[in-house]
């Protein structure tokens, strides 16, 4: 045996026969979908009762998460099946690569030392056993390489499969998958037309994660100011310049309406208003002011709103508010842009099974819906903080409260957004995809029109 060919680890048989097994199950999930498709349309010809509806949704729901097991079972299968070939074909050439090596040490078996020949010969051998050896060391570390990718593929199909089971002992695996599908426990009712809305709803509750809470969701996420952990440089990066956009901006607002303007409420005329006032005074001037000009649509008047209506620079001090107030609109213009870059590259990365163009349209759509959810969130926050903070402490208090409010408002905005673009990516997807096809179509139309 010649040092520096070792074979790589893994048993290219056990793996196919394992590949062998994931596709047995795969269709043995598809079949328990046809039964219990087939169930629940038999059960619903003779049973017509006041909750038929939520039996019928019910047993949907269970197809449903058969068909997706049996998805992502299929995926593994696919990929352990290729890996199994990788893996052979690289043992195999490794072994090729050893039997030439061999070859070339041969080559001084009739060599003497003595011979004047021998030390370029032995040159010769050991150049070309070297280049060998390295070839070898290649083809580890592609299978390497490879074999990694194979397991983070079924990382994820067991992730789907089985929430949390990268967590989990290999018995609480087991608990979880025979409590999570509740197949062995209905399909037989099901194919059979007796399962029981209280039965058919008990198994949908076992296959469905409930969705996590508005709170549950800011908390984890700080909201929006805990660091990604493990997602990459790009994700680090843009956190990293989305904090530093907010630390500016409040900077920005801190000096335009508080260090270079005061609160000045006027009336319709253009009066000052004298600033001691009560409470729901103070709210009711701190919540902007629309334009008092006569013969103005309610559109108009929409249009002119001015939520800083009753703000005004300090004396000498016009320039600086308005340079600091135009900071604040191009600052809060980059945490659009921080925010539309986040989203699409997390879905960008999410969709990373799908074709590129249907990966495009899914990550626009969310991007686009999360964006604008924000904005308008952050949009909606700012004023209703503004206004509170106005009313409790006039300056101050509306920086804070605005600063506040645009944060509360812009998370629960990027959510609703978020969710919005979940239900349409796959929309956004087909129309991508039909671009991609259209613009296809078109370019083999100009290839056939054109005589060169």
């Amino acid at each position: 045996m010649v040092a520096g060919f070792s074979l790589p680890q893994g048993d290219p048989e056990l793996l196919g026969a394992l590949a062998t097994t994931f596709g047995t199950a795969s269709t043995d999930l598809t079949t328990e979908q046809g039964n219990v498709e087939t169930g629940v349309a038999g059960a619903l010809e003779t049973w017509q009762a006041t909750r038929s509806q939520e039996f019928e949704d019910a047993g949907r729901g269970i197809a449903g998460t058969l068909g997706g097991a049996s998805g992502v079972v299929d995926a593994a299968q696919g990929q352990l099946s290729g890996y199994a070939r990788r893996l052979q074909t690289a043992r195999e050439d490794i072994e090729d690569l050893e039997i030439r090596a061999q070859q070339e040490l041969d080559r001084m078996d009739g060599v003497d030392a003595d011979d004047e020949d021998h030390d370029t010969v032995q040159g010769q051998v050991d150049t070309e056993v070297a280049r060998l050896r390295q070839q070898a060391q290649e083809i580890r570390d592609e299978v390497e390489r490879d074999a990694t990718a194979t397991a983070g593929a079924l990382d994820a199909g067991s992730e789907i499969l089985v929430p949390g089971a990268g967590e989990l002992t290999p018995d609480q695996v087991a608990q979880r998958v025979h409590g999570s599908t509740g197949v062995s426990g209905t399909s037989t009712p099901l194919a059979e037309g007796t399962l029981s809305t209280e039965s058919a709803w008990e198994a949908l509750e076992s296959v469905s994660q409930p969705a996590e809470s508005l709170t549950d969701s800011a908390l984890d996420s700080w909201l929006g100011f805990r660091p990604p952990v493990g997602e990459g440089s790009v994700s680090m990066t843009l956190f990293t310049l989305g904090q530093v956009q907010f630390g500016a901006s409040t900077v920005a607002s801190w000096m335009a309406d508080h260090r270079y303007s005061h609160f000045r409420p006027i009336d319709a005329a253009g009066r000052v208003v004298s600033p001691n006032m009560g409470f729901w005074q103070r709210l009711r001037h701190g919540a902007g002011r629309f334009p008092t000009a006569q013969g103005l649509s309610p559109w108009q008047r929409v249009r002119g709103f001015d939520p800083r209506g009753h703000f005004s620079a300090r004396p000498w001090h016009g320039g600086n508010a308005s340079r600091w107030s135009t900071a604040g609109r191009w600052l809060g213009r980059g945490g659009t842009v921080f925010t539309a870059a986040t989203s699409g590259w997390n879905e960008w990365n999410e969709s990373s099974n799908y074709p590129t163009d249907k990966r495009v349209g899914r990550t626009v759509t969310v991007s686009a819906a999360t964006t604008g959810g924000a904005m308008l969130g952050a949009k909606g926050g700012a004023w209703a903080g503004g206004a509170i903070g106005t009313a409790i402490m006039p300056g101050v208090g509306t920086v804070i409260g605005a600063g506040l409010g645009a944060l509360i408002g812009g998370f629960v905005g990027s959510q609703a957004g978020a969710w919005v673009g979940d239900q349409l990516k796959d929309i956004g997807g087909d129309i991508a995809d039909g671009v991609s096809d259209a613009w296809d179509s078109a370019g083999d139309f100009v290839d056939d029109i054109t005589p060169w």
